[in-house]
């Protein structure tokens, strides 16, 4: 079964597992500053809400993605399903940039928070798994054609 599968679903597949596993990393990075010094730092991981949710979202793209998994030809109710799972995983990184930017600027200069390692992880998984799931759709349309 395993030897069958084509890139395209290797790197859906990967992109998912890399997703779900960055979602336990730090995602932001919280400095307290006074005059001009850094105090403390820490990570500050996702909250699980967030954590469950893009769980969630994976298990479904995954499930969604299992046709290419076999070999067979992904149907096209099921590309698009992943499509909008996968673009939904896309949103939740710039909700998430944009809180960390929004928090940013509610420090008034003795709060810094900036994003961590998990979001930048987070947000590279994401966008190969968008390259997956483009490959899929146009090993989709070269089978059309043929």
């Amino acid at each position: 079964m395993v030897a069958t599968m084509s890139v395209p679903a290797w790197i859906v597949l990967g992109g998912l597992l890399v997703t779900v596993i960055s979602i336990f990393l730090p995602f932001a990075t919280v400095s307290f500053k006074l005059f001009g010094r850094t105090l403390s730092s820490h990570g500050v991981a996702a909250d699980g809400t967030a954590k469950f949710v893009v769980i969630l979202l994976a298990v479904v793209a995954a499930f969604l993605a299992l046709p290419a998994v076999s070999g067979s030809r992904v149907p096209t109710a099921r590309l698009i399903g992943l499509s909008v799972a996968v673009a939904l995983l896309g949103a939740l990184t710039f909700v998430w940039f944009h809180t960390v930017a929004t928090k940013n600027n509610e420090g008034e200069g003795f709060v810094n928070v900036t994003p961590a390692f998990g979001m930048m992880v987070y947000a590279g998984a994401v966008i190969v798994t968008a390259v997956g799931v483009v490959l899929l759709w146009m090993e989709r349309s070269k089978a059309d054609r043929a």
